[in-house]
């Protein structure tokens, strides 16, 4: 259940069916702005608390190179990414995680491992994610955690 409520509906308007997570396959990226989406999906889930502007991406898998570049809380960022195929560079997230810390928010991302390709991605303050974890039993970790 919790995998769905990541997903998107699959139909026009193609909207998601909750701000509270994101369930997305990890071998996504193919072109220019596939890591744009990927940082806003993140502002969305994030309940306002990192809203990234000013989205940029580059992304040449023949060339070896990716880079994102945004705007957060005033500070500009520009992070180069490892390419390898079309997998996500999940340090990505690692690199989010750090910002969150940084700006002192509430919740921090968290990671839900499907057992696939894909994992659904939260953000959660502490309270929230030790409810979560106790009506539902699932695994669900900060990112960053031993076994992510």
């Amino acid at each position: 259940m919790y995998q769905t409520l990541g997903q998107t509906i699959e139909r026009e308007p193609w909207t998601s069916i909750t701000d509270k997570c994101w369930n997305f396959d990890l071998e996504t990226i193919e072109k220019n702005g596939d890591y744009i989406d990927i940082m806003r999906h993140i502002s969305r889930i994030s309940n306002g608390e990192l809203i990234f502007d000013n989205l940029k991406d580059y992304v040449d898998i023949e060339g070896g190179k990716a880079w994102t570049s945004f705007n957060c809380h005033g500070d500009s960022y520009k992070w180069s990414l490892k390419v390898d195929g079309e997998w996500v560079d999940v340090e990505l997230f690692d690199k989010v995680q750090l910002l969150a810390q940084k700006y002192q928010t509430k919740g921090r991302l968290t990671t839900f491992d499907t057992g696939g390709q894909d994992f659904v991605l939260g953000f959660y303050s502490k309270e929230e994610l030790e409810s979560i974890k106790q009506k539902t039993g699932l695994e669900i970790v900060l990112v960053g955690s031993k076994g992510q």
